[in-house]
């Protein structure tokens, strides 16, 4: 009988640890209030955590909150506090879409964007290490995607309302 499927038992043993720390990375994440984390959507649950711990100052306290189920129109909602929805000329309470890429060479693409769904875009960027590398928000008036619904983000870079004083560097 012919075996079909090819296994490295070193891989698999560093595969097996990977899913491992994931599990627990689902239990801690979920105890500190991530209502969905998934090791299934690893990257783009990590870039919602991340993006919640770091755009978490620019809301009312207790209001920026994840979606409880994946699915939902948006990923995440909030309250900005009055005067950074003034500054950026957004509505105070909005919807947010976050778009992760993981230690994506050159300049990241953006996939399956639909301005009409948020207010707010929120890119993260991970190292190599799962590390958060860039948070960075756009306006949705300024995302104009293609007929493929995708942006490269240098293409908006210069449109970013947050952080002003933070340029995003690509991986290399």
């Amino acid at each position: 009988m012919e075996k079909h499927v090819i296994s490295d038992l070193e891989i698999s043993t560093l595969l097996a640890k990977k899913v491992e720390i994931e599990k627990e990375l689902e239990t801690l994440l979920k105890e500190r209030a991530f209502p969905h984390f998934s090791s299934k959507k690893f990257i783009g649950d990590l870039g919602e955590y991340y993006a919640k711990i770091n755009l978490d100052h620019l809301f009312e306290p207790n209001t920026l909150r994840v979606m409880d189920v994946p699915n939902a129109p948006c990923d995440m909602q909030g309250l900005l506090k009055d005067e950074i929805a003034q500054e950026w000329g957004v509505p105070k309470e909005v919807s947010i879409e976050v778009k992760t890429r993981y230690h994506q060479l050159g300049s990241p693409h953006l996939k399956g964007l639909h301005p009409d769904k948020f207010d707010l875009l929120v890119f993260v960027s991970l190292n190599n290490d799962y590390s958060c590398h860039y948070v960075g928000i756009l306006k949705n008036e300024d995302v104009e995607p293609d007929k493929q619904m995708r942006i490269s983000f240098s293409n908006f870079a210069s449109k970013v309302v947050y952080p002003k004083n933070i340029k995003f560097e690509a991986h290399r």
